[in-house]
This record gives C-alpha cells, sequence and structure tokens, in this order.
C-alpha cells in the first residue's frame, strides 16, 4: 500500500466470531524516515457478547439458588471460587457483572482488589456484593480501600445535599 500526503484512510475488514477483547498494532514502513517512534499505532476493541455474569463466591455450592435465577433470566453464569478469581483485567471486563458472595475484600487480596476496583471504575464491569447468614458483613469489609473504593456507589453523604425535614406540610 502506499501513502500519500495528508490523511489516509484504510479498512481492514474482518469477522469476529467470538466475544472478547482484541488489539490491533500497524506498522507504517517508510524508507528514509529518521522518526520512527511515529511509525507504529495500536487501537482496541471489545466484543460483547450474551450477557455473562462472574458469581464468586466462598462456598460456590450454596449459590445454587442464585444461579438459577441468574440463568432464568437468560444471562451466561460461570460460578467460581478464590482459586478461579480473574487475575487480569482483560478477563474481568469479559464479564458484564461479578457477583462476590460471602467474601471480605481480604479474602481476594491487595491485587484482586485493584484489578476489580478498575474493571468498575474504567470499564463499567457491574459488581455486587452479598452475604448471608453464613458470612455476616464486616465493618472493616466496608472501611477504607476495601469495598467502598470498588463500588460504583457513594456510601456517604454528600455535605451539599439538603434532606428535606420528615414534617408533613398538610
Amino acid at each position: 500500500m502506499e501513502i500519500g500526503a495528508g490523511k489516509n484512510l484504510f479498512t481492514f475488514p474482518q469477522t469476529l466470531n467470538e466475544p472478547g477483547f482484541y488489539s490491533y498494532t500497524v506498522y507504517v514502513e517508510a524508507p528514509g524516515d529518521n522518526v520512527p517512534q511515529n511509525n507504529r499505532a495500536t487501537g482496541f476493541t471489545n466484543v460483547r457478547g450474551d450477557p455473562r455474569v462472574l458469581i464468586v463466591s466462598a462456598e460456590p455450592e450454596k449459590d445454587g439458588t442464585l444461579v438459577s435465577a441468574l440463568e432464568s433470566a437468560r444471562l451466561e453464569v460461570k460460578s467460581a471460587n478464590m482459586v478461579n478469581f480473574p487475575n487480569s483485567l482483560a478477563e474481568m471486563q469479559s464479564y458484564d457483572a461479578i457477583f462476590i458472595s460471602n467474601l471480605s475484600a481480604g479474602d481476594l487480596g491487595e491485587q484482586s482488589m485493584k484489578l476489580l476496583e478498575s474493571a468498575v471504575r474504567d470499564f463499567g464491569v457491574g459488581l455486587v456484593l452479598r452475604w448471608g447468614r453464613t458470612k455476616p458483613m464486616r465493618q472493616e469489609d466496608i472501611g477504607e480501600r476495601r469495598w467502598e473504593a470498588t463500588l460504583p456507589v457513594n456510601m456517604e453523604l454528600d455535605s451539599k445535599k439538603v434532606l428535606p425535614s420528615g414534617r408533613s406540610r398538610w
């Protein structure tokens, strides 16, 4: 291919049949070019398939009701324990939502929490926390640098918000 002066547009038709993260790198070779740093460009795309949900649980065998409910809503559900927890942002991003069932932030570890926080904040992965009778939520789980930093909601009341009085005018 030849590149002319000014902007040049090239297309590379491709059919992607599998959902996932795809990256592309283009290299330009130009004889006599003394600035090779600008001869490469990288782009990416994320192909979404059917909605996928990951349930990470301390006891996956006790999440049957949750799995059945999600599958009845026609979601693809994968159950995992801590051994199968995604260890990369690309893997987390392949899910539309991640359910954490009966696990504390400490159970996940600092590295997994950072990845999860980025997946939620930067890539819009949904996050659902679920505690049950077998493992109640502890105060340290919602403390600083734990779930509070990862959840896509603010758990503190903003001082600029004004709450209406509880009195009725009628």
